[in-house]
């Protein structure tokens, strides 16, 4: 067991394909790839064999730190609980030395933090100059609202204004007199 311990993510991986009840988990028929055909299953029988938990989710996350795929069955067996995963350079029959030559993926680190700071640098200048616009356009829009304001107000007053105002009769046409 204490050989387990020293055992990457790969060589178990690889040991628990080798290892596994071929109805639960099988390389593909090509060995360049490997099938789960219940999840279910593997999570309970499988993984607490060969891992320290027992969660199919973080079994998947560790393939994806390894750069394995899924995809889409490559067997006949078309089992809507099938999953199968696929990495370039994994494949059945590796030895131990070629497994101990998966890396997990890195996260890029910037190569130069001086530059970082200084497009830090220019990225608050940028925000500080939005704001001042922002500013800018939020004043011109309190102050064209007030004005529009100022519009309403001096277009109802004319409005009341012509309503309440006396309307002039036209003068009634005066018969003309005729003289005889």
């Amino acid at each position: 067991m204490a050989d387990d311990k020293k055992k990457t993510f790969i060589t178990k991986l690889h040991d628990m394909i080798e290892g596994g009840p071929e109805d639960i988990i099988k390389w593909t028929k090509d060995g360049k790839a490997f099938t789960i055909y219940n999840v279910d299953e593997c999570a309970k029988k499988i993984l607490p064999k060969y891992f320290k938990h027992t969660k199919f989710t973080s079994f998947v996350r560790n393939l994806n730190l390894y750069n394995f795929k899924k995809v889409t069955d490559q067997d006949e067996d078309k089992s809507s609980q099938a999953w199968t995963f696929a990495h370039s350079e994994f494949r059945k029959g590796l030895d131990k030395e070629q497994l101990g030559q998966f890396k997990r993926k890195l996260q890029q680190v910037p190569a130069n933090i001086t530059e970082l700071a200084g497009r830090l640098v220019e990225m608050e200048e940028k925000i500080i100059v939005m704001q001042e616009s922002y500013q800018m356009l939020w004043d011109e829009f309190v102050e064209n609202r007030r004005v529009q304001s100022q519009h309403h107000e001096l277009l109802l007053k004319l409005t009341r204004a012509l309503t309440d105002a006396p309307t002039l009769e036209e003068p009634s046409p005066r018969k003309k007199r005729r003289s005889h």
